[in-house]
Formats: structure tokens, sequence, C-alpha cells
């Protein structure tokens, strides 16, 4: 049979197939000048041997079989295309747990609040970021970790760590492992109070601090005005408003004021008596750092000047004039709209004679800015006065409340 396969074999191949049949070895084919073909033993495939693993400062942690290796949720994926970052006026707070022993050792996180920041291209969404910033303090130096995403720590055991934020409130572990290969972790909360307005947020909601701004007003005055000896007096007046600010440099401070007329009565329930006053004030603001963005608090200082044309002439008051102190606090929105009040106190004296506390202003207000895109946006004011003053043997008192409206460039 072996003698049959070989001289009728028409290629090598089939003189193999009979060496391994027989277990002989198999002649070369014809015209093939080689020598026995031998088959070649295949060992098995022996296991890969065990890889070294890294040094505990460095490795990653360890991973379930089977978990695909993928950035954290909340992690920062690296930047594919220009990004433009714009601040949003809003902040976030890192919340911990109640009980310190659950805390990683050492772990220390700077003074909050956390600024956000909106990132974005241009054409894809909106993407909202914070920065993580803390120490490790002690002689600690081991990196902490997010996921699978490495924490490194400086020389000095600072860390920044960029989050990107989806809801209101963002879990974030991390963890540390230790030299003996053991994985502490620890849990946080990032919150974001305003998260609705955040999200409402677009590039360019909020600007640069303007130099300067000057903003004309008109507005409808209730005026009622009392004086002894005299009859009182209640009227509706047409009044015009100009008011601005200069800011100082790029510090807390600007320099402000307006003055005000009220230029035409409408309706008056004495036809014998007439009244119209004339003021102005200019006041140096300073912005309180107490308080931090979408907020504002502004303490004012300045002169307060009042006057009425008044017939008969005996009728009103000449020369009011008095420093005054009072503060401010607005709050900013998305949509670069303010919502804000004030209040004030003012000692006054009439005839620029020697104040008394017994003459005084006492007022307060509220007012509304929209927000606008582009252009000079609206805003609408309520302002209460009231005036009391006492010199010689007078004493008069005056009532106004205003429902005002104004441009502001």
């Amino acid at each position: 049979m072996l003698r049959i396969l070989a001289l009728n074999a028409r290629g090598p191949l089939l003189a193999i197939v009979a060496g391994l049949v027989f277990g002989k070895p198999a002649l070369a084919a014809r015209g093939d000048s080689a020598g026995p073909i031998t088959v070649p033993t295949i060992a098995p495939i022996a296991s890969p041997s065990p890889v070294a693993a890294p040094s505990p400062s460095v490795r990653p942690l360890p991973q379930a079989a089977g978990t695909p290796v993928a950035a954290p949720a909340g992690a920062v994926a690296p930047a594919r295309r220009e990004l433009k970052k714009y601040p949003t006026g809003y902040s976030a707070k890192i919340r911990r747990g109640a009980n310190p022993a659950a805390h990683l050792a050492d772990v220390i996180f700077d003074a909050e609040p956390l600024e956000i920041t909106a990132q974005t291209d241009g054409r894809t969404p909106t993407e909202f970021l914070i920065e993580i910033r803390g120490k490790r303090a002690g002689t600690t130096r081991r990196n902490l970790y997010h996921g699978t995403r490495e924490i490194r720590l400086d020389e000095q055991g600072r860390f920044v760590y960029p989050l990107r934020l989806s809801a209101a409130l963002t879990q974030l572990t991390l963890q540390e492992v230790l030299v003996n290969g053991e994985v502490r972790k620890e849990v946080i909360q990032v919150e974001v109070t305003e998260w609705l307005a955040v999200r409402a947020f677009r590039p360019g909601a909020v600007t640069e601090r303007k130099a300067y701004s000057v903003s004309p007003g008109i507005g409808i005055t209730s005026l009622s005005y009392a004086q002894d000896r005299m009859d009182s007096l209640s009227e509706i007046l047409l009044t015009v408003k100009l008011s601005g600010t200069l800011s100082l440099g790029t510090g807390p401070f600007d320099l402000g004021g307006n003055v005000f007329f009220n230029a035409l009565p409408l309706k008056k329930d004495r036809n014998d008596l007439q009244l119209r006053a004339l003021g102005a004030n200019l006041r140096l603001g300073y912005a309180l750092p107490y308080l931090r963005a979408p907020w504002s608090l502004k303490l004012l200082g300045g002169i307060y000047f009042n006057t009425t044309f008044a017939s008969p002439a005996t009728f009103g008051y000449q020369n009011v004039a008095g420093p005054q102190l009072f503060p401010v606090l607005s709050r900013s929105f998305a949509d670069r709209s303010v919502l804000g009040g004030y209040l004030k106190f003012s000692p006054v004296a009439a005839s620029f004679s020697l104040l008394s506390f017994s003459s005084r202003e006492v007022a307060g207000g509220l007012f509304y800015v929209f927000g606008s895109r582009g252009g000079a946006p609206l805003s609408l004011s309520l302002d209460y006065a009231d005036l009391r003053l006492s010199y010689g043997s007078v004493t008069a008192r005056s009532k106004a409340l205003t429902l005002g409206g104004a441009i502001n460039f």
C-alpha cells in the first residue's frame, strides 16, 4: 500500500498524509530533490507569564473581570476642538459626609464656593465645569483617583481636578490605594442650588463690567405735603430723572448720582397751592466682598440735596441737604436681568443750617432690570421717600411714591 501511494502521489501533500497514516517517513514526490519530509511536533500553547504589578503609588485601581475601562461619569474628556470658557456668575458647593472617620485621611478642599464655568465651541451644547482644588496635609503624598482617572498631587501635595456638572447634585467617589493594596473611598457631593438658572445660561449672558452707564427715565409720582399753619396738598406729577454710574478702575468702587424733577402736575386736590420738587444725589459705592455672584451687596454714601418750587412762596421748603448712607442688595440672573432693592437714611437741614436728627429723610425702593441680548436694557423702579423737616417754629412732612421706567445705556 505504501508503494502505491509513493508511486502515484501527485504532490508532496499525499506523501505527507501517507507518512502520517503509517507512521513511516514518506518518499519525496516525483521531480523533488529534497529528502524525506518530516512533520514537526506542535507543542501545546503555554499560559502567558503573569505580568508584574506596578508600584502601588502609581498603579491603576483594580477592575472587575469583564469591566471595560472607561472615564468616570463627570470626568472631563480631552478637548477635540478649540473651546471657549465663559464665567456664569454661579457657584457650586462641596458636601462631605457627616462622619469625619469616613473621610479620606488628610484631604482638605479649598474654601468654597466653586465658580461654575460654561464651555463651548459654538457648535456643540454648552458644558458646565468646576475645578475642585485642595491638598493632602501632613506627609501623605499618595495620588487620588476618580474611577480610573488619576488625580495627581504636586510637590506641595496640592491637586486640581476639573469636573463636568450634569445635574443639581453630582456625586463624586474619590479613592486612594494604600501600600498594601487596600482601596479606600470617600463619596462627596457637588451641589448647585440654582441649577435651572445655570442650565439657562448662554455665552454672553455675563459681560464685563462697563466703565460707565447713563440712564434717562420717566415716572409718575404721588406726592402729599403737609406744613404747619398751611393746608395740605396731594397731587400726581410727571417726574423726569437722569442717573449715571462711573466705575473707578477694576476695583470694588464706583461713583454715581442722579437728578430728578417733578416736571408737570397732572392732578391735585387744591388749585390755590402748587409744589414741585428738585432733588439730586451724589454717592460713592463700595461692593462688599461678603457676597459672591450672582448676589451683590453695595454700601453707598454721599450727599443728598432737595428743594421745592412752590406757590405761594411761604409754602414748601428750600435747599434741604445732608449726608446719606444706604445699602443696595441685588441679584443677577442668567438672562442678564437684575432684581434689587435699597434702604436709605439721610439726616438733613434746611437752608444749609446745622443738621438735626429731627429732620431726616428715610427712603427705600425696588428695581428690576430686564435681560437684554443686545442694545440698551429697560428697567422699572418703585421708590418711596418720607421727608420730615423741623426748622425754627415750622415743621413739614413730604411723602412721595414714584413708579418709574428707564433705559440704560
